[in-house]
Parts: structure tokens; C-alpha cells; sequence
């Protein structure tokens, strides 16, 4: 039974990469008294400093994560804590019964969107005596989590050395990598000769010893900073969130052994030959070992989106509105949604408002158009472009910093598929109207003046085209996406306003959803196979190439919008029209 509750307020103890440090704290809880040299007083906790905000913002993190634990040792107790809008957070932090007499390091991190993995966990330790088990102490039970979200590797089973393949394993690598890259330390290897001692997933290449010593207070630390970041609960409520990205197994150090696959049992006496007192042993799943895992893919699945009571600000689309087209209209760094029913009485604009949440403003267009946005004028804030392949009038709809919009009259002739993209590098979004089977197809290249300049190209063949800036280069690329067969071919922007072609062979039948996911600067593709079709991430490389994983989109939705919802630098997911009513905001 837990019996020591400790309560946690404000920002205390709260320090992330550009972020102020934490001037001072106090802790409550009657088996708790401060360490002599900690100069923390008083009941409660009061804290100066900046709160669990963005980097540079006034927009709170996700979360954040309490640990407690011993210098260097496992954690005893963790709790993950909401944080409210202006970066501030409370919570409570239970201490189990029986926890040993001891000085414990109470330490706090902030999760917010693009925290720096190579750097896992800046604390800022506060340390306290537990004295004993209390008296009178009221029992408390811990902080709900918020459910596991989706699209993370489950706590894995046992994968025990089957075979012996004593090569060097991509992921065991990239692992090595990550941590001597963070916290130094000695590499102590990762393959083990057939012929030397018994079962090992170092025969397999899918263990490494990373060399620490646990006499050394400077070591201790720097392991119990990587091990706390590795089993801590991120800030959508999965626990162990990291070891289980990494595809971690097993863990042992210091004469104890942390368990993935057996987690109730938390870190227990480990009695082997040897203490492990000189280095750490990380032992990793196959899929862990291979790389096959959702941190090095680096896509990161968030949970269904939960709205708030408006749920007009959240995610509960209207089944009428079937068109959905993201941009920033209003310049803020965040993308809006512009919701279109062709011949609707009433359109709707999303002006984002931070955290994945949108404001409403109501709009009437009303004719059937082809809409689709992009920065026309180059002033750093996304325009409308109505386009009407019939009699209705054709138009861009101007975005402004005060959410109204200047309407600018155009004239396209002719039956086309717009593609858009900023080709030509100079910061205005251009067009090229496609027409399967069309002798030549125009390409209208932006100006900052709202107007355009035209140019033909020919494109021979039948396809499902889209662009982005694949290679990275400040420069659109087109993707002809041929489903069925068709080669595929992307065109690489100039500066010249010409194309230099590459063969590439998608080998889908899918909706390809272009986007930076991981916030690289080129854009990456999501191949999304309705219902049972299988689903794939390609992240673009500097060459203009991808690098592929699988991933598995639950649900059969119409439509798939991509969009930098919450200005992270990410692009997000909102998945609409569900037969079930099930719409969501997959933020990155």
C-alpha cells in the first residue's frame, strides 16, 4: 500500500534544453525532510521559473514526467502531471511502502514537441531524505495515466538467444551511437564468439555493454539519466515510452536487472556471474536489433485527438463537409483548415489556435470548385485559390494577419488537375495545371505581386500527381504517381523553372499524402491504404531518394489532410469521414 504522499506544484524542479533553471523549492509530505545542504523549506512547493512551455513560446509542453530515485539507482516512483496553459503543473508523487531509507534525487522533465532526443533528460535535481514510512500519512493513489496511444510498440516477450550470428546489428549500432554520442562512456562491444560462455544476445549482435562504473558518482548519474529517459512515461501516457522505441529488452546494471517483459517485478537483484558493476548491458528484441522500431523510423504516432466540449474546435468533423484544405492563412506558424461542401450554405475556416485546437469562422461560397492553397504572393501566408472547370468564376482568396481574406479575380480556361507547389525556389507557390493526355500543360509561376507568369510542359501518361520538396533543396519536386503499373517519375525543381526527371517505383495503390513529419525540411509521403490496405511511411533523404517503414493506420477514413496544426515544425494527420464517426488528429 502506498502511504507517502509527496505533492509536486508550479514549475519546481523543472529545467529543458532553452528553458530558464528552477530558482528554489520546498517539498511536504510528513517523511520527507529536506537534505542538509538543499536549503528548501516550508510546506508545498512554490518555484520560480519559465514552466513546462515551448522552447522559445508561451505555449505549454505536453507533459511533465516526476521521477525519484536514488543517485545513480532506479527509479522508485514516477508519475506523469498535465500541464495547464500557461506552462504551470501540479500532481502528486506516491511513494511505495517499504521504500528504503535513503537520500532520493526528486528530478522533473517537460514534454513538449521536437525535445531533443540525442539529449534526453536535462534535470534539475532536488535531493531528499526519506526517513521512513510516516505516521498518519494518508494514503494516495497515483495519478491516472492517460491509455496507451496507438502506434507504439507493445511491452515485448522474451526473445532469448535462438541462433548464433555474432554480426553487428543495425539497430545494437545505432543504440551504441544514440548514448556515446550523449553521455560518452566506453564501448564495451556488441558481438560475442559462438564459442564463448552460454546464451547471450550478443551472439546475435542485438546486446551491447556500454562501459560505466558504478563506484564513480559521475557515472552513476549519467546512467540513471539515460535509464530514467528510457523508462520514463511520455507525455501520452505510455509508459516505458522509450525502451519500448528502442525495441529494449532487458537492462542490467549494478547488480539489478530491469525487465521489459516483466515490468511488476521493477528493477530485482540480479545474481549472475557477473555484477555489472563496470559497464551497463542493454539487451534489445530482433525488431529492436534490426532497427525495425519507432524511434529510429522517427514516427511518432499520437493518439485520437480528444476535443473539448466546443467540439467544433476539435476534431468532430461535420459528415457534410468533404473537402478538407490546410494553410496558413493568417501567418502565425501554425496551419488553418479551410472546410468545403461544394454548393453548402456555410463554409467553415479553422484558424488553429495552438495545441491542435481551432477557432471557428464561418464562411459561404457556395458554387462547386476545386480548392486548394498555397502562398501566391510570397508574403509568408497561405491564399485560396477557388478554381471553377465550369461557369463559376475562378479566384484567390488573399490571406492576412487579422483572418479575413483579399479576393483577387482570375481566369483559368480549361478542365485541369492543379498541382502546387514553389518550383522555382522564390518563395511564391506556382501551378501547374495537369491534364491526363493534354498536349501540353501550362505552369503558372507566382509572383509577390499575386499574379502570375506562364510556361508549358508536356507530360506523357496518366497519373495521380503531388508535390513537395522532397530532396530538401528550397525547391518543389512533382511526384507522378502511376497506381497499377505505371512508372513513376519525380521531377526535381530548379531554379531555371525547369524539371530534372528520376525514376522511382512506389509500388502502391494507395492515397499519398505528402508531408515533413519529422521535421527535417523535406517532405516525406504517407502511403494510406483504406481498410485493409497496407499503409507505409517514406521519409525523404537529401538525394531526393526515401527511406521506407511500415505502419499500420487503423480505420477507413475518406479523407487525409496534412497540415502543421500546433507549429512544431511537424506536419499532423487529421483523418475525416469515418463511417463510424471516428475522426482524428495524429500529431507528430
Amino acid at each position: 500500500m502506498a502511504v507517502t504522499l509527496f505533492t509536486v506544484v508550479g514549475a519546481a524542479t523543472l529545467v529543458v534544453p532553452n528553458l530558464g533553471s528552477i530558482a528554489s523549492g520546498t517539498e511536504s509530505g510528513p517523511t520527507f525532510s529536506s537534505s542538509p545542504d538543499s536549503g528548501l523549506t516550508g510546506t508545498g512547493v512554490e518555484a520560480a521559473g519559465t514552466g513546462c512551455l515551448l522552447p522559445g513560446s508561451t505555449t505549454a509542453g505536453d507533459g511533465v514526467v516526476v521521477d525519484l530515485h536514488t543517485d545513480g539507482g532506479p527509479v522508485v516512483a514516477s508519475a506523469t502531471i498535465p500541464v495547464r496553459a500557461d506552462g504551470q503543473w501540479d500532481g502528486t508523487l506516491v511513494v511505495p511502502a517499504g521504500t528504503t531509507p535513503a537520500d532520493y534525487v526528486l528530478a522533473a522533465r517537460c514534454i513538449y514537441p521536437g525535445f531533443d532526443e540525442t539529449d534526453p533528460v536535462v534535470y534539475a535535481p532536488r535531493v531528499f531524505t526519506v526517513t521512513g514510512e510516516g505516521d498518519g500519512a494518508p494514503a494516495a493513489e497515483a495519478p491516472a495515466l492517460v491509455p496507451e496511444a496507438g502506434g507504439i510498440e507493445p511491452l515485448p516477450t522474451y526473445e532469448g538467444q535462438s541462433t548464433c550470428s555474432p554480426t553487428t546489428k543495425a539497430g545494437t549500432a545505432k543504440l551504441r551511437t544514440l548514448v556515446m554520442g550523449a553521455l560518452g562512456g566506453a564501448d564495451y562491444g556488441i558481438v560475442r564468439a559462438c564459442n564463448i560462455g552460454g546464451t547471450s544476445e550478443h551472439k546475435e549482435g542485438r546486446a551491447w555493454d556500454w562501459g560505466m562504473n558504478a563506484n564513480s558518482s559521475t557515472d552513476r548519474a549519467k546512467v540513471s539519466r539515460f535509464v530514467n529517459w528510457l523508462l520514463a512515461t511520455d507525455g501520452a501516457g505510455n509508459r516505458y515510452a522509450m525502451a519500448r522505441r528502442l525495441g529494449v529488452m532487458y537492462i542490467i546494471w549494478n547488480r539489478q536487472m530491469f525487465r521489459m517483459y516483466d515490468t511488476d517485478r521493477g528493477w530485482a537483484p540480479y545474481s549472475g556471474a557477473s555484477p555489472h558493476t563496470d559497464h551497463v548491458h542493454f539487451s534489445l528484441t530482433r525488431d529492436g536489433g534490426a532497427g525495425r522500431v519507432s524511434y529510429w523510423s522517427q514516427v511518432y504516432h499520437a493518439p485520437p485527438f480528444r476535443a473539448s466540449s466546443r467540439s467544433v474546435q476539435g476534431i468532430d468533423v461535420n459528415d457534410t463537409w468533404d473537402r478538407a484544405a490546410p494553410g496558413d492563412f493568417d501567418g502565425d506558424g501554425r496551419d488553418d483548415l479551410l472546410w468545403y461542401r461544394p454548393g453548402g450554405e456555410t463554409d467553415h475556416v479553422w484558424f488553429s489556435a495552438g495545441g491542435g485546437r481551432f477557432a471557428d469562422n464561418l464562411r459561404n461560397v457556395g458554387a462547386d470548385y476545386r480548392v486548394f492553397t498555397g502562398d501566391f504572393n510570397g508574403d509568408c501566408r497561405d491564399d485560396i485559390f477557388w478554381y471553377g472547370p465550369g461557369s463559376a468564376r475562378d479566384s484567390i482568396w488573399l490571406g492576412t494577419p487579422n483572418r479575413a481574406f483579399r479576393h483577387l479575380d482570375v481566369t483559368v480556361r480549361g478542365d485541369y488537375w492543379p498541382i502546387v507547389g514553389d518550383f522555382n525556389g522564390d518563395r511564391s507557390e506556382d501551378i501547374l495545371w495537369y491534364r491526363p493526355g493534354a498536349p501540353s500543360d501550362p505552369i503558372w509561376y507566382g509572383t509577390i505581386f499575386g499574379r502570375f507568369v506562364g510556361r508549358t510542359e508536356r507530360v506523357n501518361g496518366s497519373y495521380r500527381p503531388f508535390a513537395g520538396d522532397f530532396d530538401g533543396d528550397g525547391r518543389d519536386d512533382i511526384f507522378w504517381y502511376g497506381p497499377g503499373g505505371a512508372r513513376d517519375t519525380i521531377w526535381r525543381g530548379t531554379a531555371g523553372n525547369r524539371f530534372v526527371g528520376r525514376a522511382v517505383n512506389s509500388d502502391f495503390d494507395a492515397v499519398a499524402v505528402p508531408g515533413d513529419y519529422n521535421g527535417d525540411q523535406r517532405t516525406d509521403v504517407l502511403w494510406y491504404g483504406r481498410g485493409e490496405g497496407p499503409d507505409a511511411f517514406w521519409l525523404g533523404t537529401a538525394d531526393g531518394g526515401f527511406v521506407g517503414s511500415g505502419v499500420n493506420m487503423a480505420g477507413s477514413f475518406l479523407g487525409v489532410t496534412a497540415g502543421d496544426y500546433d507549429g512544431n515544425g511537424r506536419d499532423d494527420l487529421l483523418f475525416h469521414g469515418d463511417p463510424e464517426r471516428r475522426d482524428r488528429l495524429w500529431r507528430f
